[in-house]
């Protein structure tokens, strides 16, 4: 599930329906499925930028006229840890980092680099 990005949630359980407003993705149940943990994904952004990415993957979201660097990626994965780790907006909420091996072996491994550097 894709969650907007507005008000960062925290894992949960689907015992119980929950309030779907913030979800961009979601289909409505009435059923529980008890036990089954969901970790939500939240939107990512760019500093200054005036659209979200619904991934990691998601590069629509980075500045056009910039090449890819690892550091242009480094900041990115930066800014949205920072915003995750805040008490105003993520209440520290875990960071979840979705990967994809296409997307890691791009650009003779550049995401890889950024993503190594970031941990």
């Amino acid at each position: 599930m894709l969650f907007k990005s507005s008000s960062l949630m925290w894992p949960f359980t689907l015992d119980y329906p929950f309030d779907q407003t913030d979800c961009i993705n979601c289909q409505q149940w009435t059923n529980p499925f008890e036990g089954l943990w969901q970790f939500p994904l939240h939107e990512w952004t760019y500093p200054n930028a005036t659209k979200s990415c619904r991934t990691f993957f998601d590069s629509s979201c980075l500045p056009i006229n910039q090449s890819h660097t690892d550091d242009l990626l480094f900041d990115f994965l930066m800014h949205n840890f920072e915003r995750h780790s805040s008490l105003s907006i993520g209440y520290r909420s875990p960071f979840i980092i979705q990967l994809d091996l296409s997307w890691l072996s791009k650009h003779n491994n550049l995401h890889v680099q950024a993503l190594i550097r970031f941990i």
